[in-house]
């Protein structure tokens, strides 16, 4: 598996696309951009049972208590839950016993989401080492055990839920909402949603999928036999319902796409060794056209055919709520509003006077510009300290979040040292102060090699030959090597873009954009950076005043490098500088993919969380690598091997270098290094 190559059409790509997860955006009371309304469970976008019933619970823990004090109207209620899963069910238990007035809503029944789910399906209660904060029952189970136990909690403590009843929208009024469902409408004072990400499930969109044969969910394989059933979609789930069922019916899988590449490797190998034996009809490049009582009309390359059809398993995912919540006005996490642009233009000045300031030479901080005094506070200096105590604070609140995985706290140990040693003590100190030489500025090159650092390639006749031939060396010979040993690791070890980045940057790494659309820029624009710095080089290196240098310090180090790097994270994640622009990163890239062997590796548990994809600060997909149990290095991806990903897997599946069962059982029984909730 490799990350799908960046094509040039993919770069106004409007699609739908699989690896792109927008979660509402919510404050630590869950509670979301509309005030009063709180959002719990996978909805949040944090996966896994035990961590959607811990929300519930936590949830009332928190807004309960002041919740109890407030006096309400007739027939209203403290808390209304929408969703009968795991988070709705913990927050009505946990308001129960708190005493308040509360009410639980489901669409269809409680637990519908697992119920849907494969006869003798495993339920996993991931992480171990988490504690169930709820007095609902989670354990590693099956299906039918669980649902028995929740059901058995429900009438045991008689919660206040009523089923079948779809809420259609919420209203404010005054200091309560109007929860609408098409029965009727309750008030409340706080509402709590959730609901999943599900949704709706996806629609063929073509005549006849109205008919009572066509079902989205498989619960019973075997209430099914002697059979003409086609089943459409190539993910997991539909690969799996047709496995099932080819034992006892005649099975025909259509499939969109010219292959199957979406589900799970294990899963793709069974479907295609059914095909060979002919236990299974596969249609690439097919889709349906109509939907009749006894057969389909379906289009294969082009070409129309009629298959006979007892039964349609519409399995090609489902509709995340968008629409509803766009409808409540809950923003998501990406979304932009009036506020949000005025935030990105402050924080954007801000850092401009920032590195205006540090760099000189640029209007407002000429002579005879309105802040050319600060100049003369030696701005270098002082930079670099507010530099290392920003690295060294940051840097020592990522050791306390991820203290339990030594590989993190030596990579944050090494990355506050380097970075003080190398970008502050060396080029300002020694070189500049203790043991002063010509150009002292130029040792910031020692460490920062071409095409990141160029200034060494300025004006090469007037200063001492070292600098120049050193900044070839460490270029020519030694980026190539750095990148066949380490790979891409000088991004999270050492780079002092990567080193912010990973320090103060490290609370946004989740929101690093992702999919298709994505790649491809990423791909355009650091190979147009690396080209235009190749020529600042090219036609600079002989006249110092040449307008290719104003270039580089104006708009790939200031204006790049500087504002929009940094300024960005809090909108575009931390690694915007290192993914989109950066052209040292694209050469490590580069002579890394056929090169290095630093890489990740994946066993056979993972129960697909999405963390590692949602952690990974580079837009990789790597829960497709860690389904499949592959590895994934430069070879096939940009990974940087900052090891968040090993971090925050809840069952351990990935591992720095070869893969070990026996380590596996050895950190299994730890539990991972951090509880995302």
């Amino acid at each position: 598996m490799t990350q799908s190559a960046p094509r040039t059409g993919d770069l106004f790509y409007k699609g739908p696309d699989l690896e792109i997860l927008e979660a509402p955006e919510i404050d630590s009371r869950y509670e979301s951009s509309v005030k009063g309304i709180h959002i719990i469970g996978d909805l949040s976008g944090i996966p896994l049972l035990k961590n959607a019933v811990n929300m519930g619970h936590d949830l009332v823990e928190k807004i309960g208590p002041a919740l109890k004090e407030t006096d309400l109207e007739d027939g209203e209620y403290h808390l209304l839950i929408v969703g009968g899963g795991g988070a709705g069910l913990a927050a009505a238990l946990a308001a129960q016993e708190l005493g308040l007035r509360y009410l639980l809503v489901e669409q269809k029944h409680p637990g519908n989401t697992i119920n849907s789910f494969f006869k003798g399906k495993e339920i996993f209660a991931e992480p171990e080492a988490l504690p169930n904060l709820s007095r609902l029952w989670v354990e590693h189970s099956y299906k039918e055990e669980l649902l028995e136990r929740w059901s058995a909690t429900i009438e045991k403590e008689n919660l206040n839920l009523v089923d079948c009843e779809q809420v259609t929208n919420i209203v404010r009024d005054g200091a309560s909402f109007v929860v609408e469902t098409a029965k009727r409408g309750y008030r409340a004072r706080k509402v709590a949603l959730a609901i999943g990400r599900s949704g709706n499930p996806r629609m063929l969109n073509v005549p006849g999928e109205e008919l009572p044969k066509v079902h989205h969910v498989l619960v019973d394989p075997d209430a099914h036999t002697m059979e003409k059933i086609a089943v459409v979609g190539g993910g997991d789930a539909s690969l799996e319902a047709a496995l099932a069922l080819a034992p006892h019916n005649e099975v025909t899988l259509i499939v969109r796409a010219r292959t199957i590449s979406r589900a799970q490797k294990a899963n793709i190998e069974r479907i295609n060794q059914m095909v060979e034996t002919g236990k299974v009809n596969l249609l690439t490049e097919s889709k349906i056209i109509e939907v009749r009582e006894h057969s389909l009309d379906v289009e294969v390359k082009g070409e129309g055919y009629t298959l006979a059809n007892d039964r349609l398993f519409v399995m090609i995912g489902s509709d995340p709520p968008e629409e509803f919540l766009k409808g409540l006005k809950i923003r998501a996490e990406g979304d932009w509003n009036l506020k949000r642009v005025l935030s990105l233009v402050g924080l954007a000045f801000l850092v401009f006077l920032l590195y205006g300031w540090k760099k000189q030479g640029f209007w407002p901080f000429v002579a005879g510009g309105p802040l050319y005094a600060w100049t003369s506070w030696q701005p270098s200096m002082w930079f670099g300290i507010l530099y290392s105590t920003v690295i060294t604070g940051f840097g020592v609140k990522a050791i306390l979040r991820y203290r339990r995985d030594p590989y993190q706290v030596k990579r944050y140990i090494w990355l506050i040292l380097s970075q003080i040693l190398l970008f502050w003590v060396i080029p300002e100190i020694i070189f500049q102060m203790v043991w002063p030489v010509q150009d002292g500025w130029r040792a910031y090159g020692l460490f920062f090699p071409a095409p990141l650092y160029v200034w060494n390639f300025w004006a090469p006749q007037g200063a001492h030959v070292f600098w120049f031939a050193w900044s070839i060396l460490i270029s020519i010979a030694g980026v190539p090597l750095m990148a066949k040993l380490t790979g891409k690791k000088y991004c999270a070890f050492v780079c002092s873009c990567g080193g912010l980045a990973e320090t103060l940057g490290d609370g946004f790494r989740t929101l690093s954009p992702r999919g298709r659309r994505m790649r491809a820029w990423e791909n355009l624009l650091t190979y147009t950076v690396t080209i235009l710095v190749a020529m600042v080089i090219a036609f600079g290196l002989a006249d110092k005043d040449s307008g290719w240098w104003k270039f580089q310090g104006l708009v790939i180090d200031f204006s790049l490098a500087g504002v929009v790097g940094l300024a960005a994270y809090p909108f575009w994640g931390n690694r915007i500088w290192c993914r989109f622009l950066c052209p040292l990163a694209k050469l490590l890239y580069i002579f890394a993919k056929d090169n290095s062997r630093v890489k990740i590796t994946s066993g056979q548990h993972c129960i697909r969380c999405t963390l590692c994809s949602k952690y990974c600060q580079m837009g990789i997909q790597v829960m497709e690598f860690a389904k499949n149990g592959e590895e994934f290095s430069n070879r096939n991806s940009s990974c940087i091997q900052c090891g968040i990903c090993i971090t925050v897997c809840p069952v351990r599946n990935l591992q720095h270098g070869d893969w070990s069962e026996e380590r596996w059982k050895e950190e299994i029984e730890q539990g991972p290094p951090v509880h995302v909730v």
